[in-house]
């Protein structure tokens, strides 16, 4: 946990050793099929809402950057342009609302008689999940959006997912593939928790993975990353890094891109 990466760092006997972990980072699918986030104007709007560092903050104590595209900064399609795409700006989520037709009544927001309520589920076994959800509530709530935090056992979080029961729920994913986003945005995939189907983003997968040049394989993945932006399915939350403390004893420890350790050169001073 970030408290306990930050007052460890402060101590003489460890090494803070961060160790990023390539893929999609933590993040949270965002439900397009189901009420209210089918609607695209709330979608958007609580990409504007949510401030990333400030989630880390409550969530993490700062200790982890925040995830702003959906890659990680180590993938080789990562787009550093779209960074500035969803800025924290609470008034541009509540005119995002009001363009797309919500009003607000008694501080919640309303369209055709219904109430903008949220559920986000977290797996109640995780220490950082919950820790998240209720960070995301928190803004979320600032301006005026009905929020429930379901912590969830594994399966019944999983049943929840997939049935769609569910508007949004933090998440992490590990890959070293660009192509890694088809498991959970092409249609009728098992991790399609967003729900969300669309033939252009489908037909993008397809030639991603049939071009064999990698130059051209990657303006292909800029434009699924930015398609998954523009529809606000994806909510980044932060970037997936292990917090790792070592003794001073100990060297020669090396990590994967997936985070795996790797002890063959270690050694510990006597």
């Amino acid at each position: 946990p970030g408290v306990h990466w930050n007052a460890m760092q402060k101590m003489d006997r460890f090494t803070a050793l961060p160790v990023p972990i390539t893929g999609l980072g933590i993040f949270a699918p965002v439900n397009a099929k189901k009420f209210p986030t089918d609607d695209i104007a709330v979608r958007r709007a609580i990409q504007y809402a949510v401030d990333k560092k400030g989630v880390v903050q409550l969530a993490e104590a700062g200790a982890i950057p925040p995830s702003l595209t959906p890659l990680q900064p180590s993938m080789t399609a990562y787009d550093k342009s779209l960074e500035a795409m969803y800025p924290y700006d609470p008034a541009k989520a509540e005119a995002t609302l009001k363009d797309g037709g919500w009003t607000k009544k008694d501080g919640f927001w309303e369209k055709d008689g219904k109430r903008l309520t949220l559920t986000i589920t977290a797996i109640s076994t995780s220490t950082s999940y919950p820790l998240l959800a209720q960070a995301m509530q928190n803004y979320l709530q600032k301006i005026g959006m009905e929020v429930n935090v379901q912590q969830l056992a594994s399966p019944a979080w999983l049943a929840a997912n997939i049935k769609g029961d569910m508007s949004l729920t933090p998440l992490h994913y590990i890959a070293d593939e660009a192509d890694a986003h088809s498991g959970w945005f092409n249609a009728g995939q098992y991790f399609n928790w967003s729900h969300y189907s669309n033939p252009k983003l489908d037909a993008l997968f397809k030639q991603g993975r049939e071009e064999t040049d990698a130059a051209k394989r990657l303006p292909i993945y800029h434009e699924i990353q930015k398609l998954l932006m523009d529809e606000a399915v994806m909510l980044p939350i932060r970037q997936n890094i292990d917090l790792v403390m070592t003794s001073k004893k100990l060297t020669g420890v090396t990590y994967s891109g997936g985070g795996f350790e790797y002890l063959g050169a270690a050694s510990l001073a006597d």
